[in-house]
């Protein structure tokens, strides 16, 4: 994946996270919101680091005479 794109979506996932932590803060649901920020962390992190998932390469099984 081209990391314009690798930035767009940490962009926004990171927006999400933002918003979503923020208000379960505002609602005194600290446990919540840590988790929701570890999560986030975690798929950031992921994103970057995990290899990006590639289909099996098919060979020509054509048979021979």
């Amino acid at each position: 994946m081209p990391n314009k794109i690798k930035f767009i979506i940490t962009f926004l996932v990171a927006l999400i996270i933002i918003l979503i932590f923020y208000k379960h803060f505002l609602l005194n649901d600290l446990f919540k919101s840590i988790i929701i920020l570890l999560i986030g962390i975690i798929m950031i992190i992921g994103l970057w680091v995990l290899p990006e998932a590639t289909g099996k390469m098919k060979e020509n099984n054509d048979k021979k005479k």
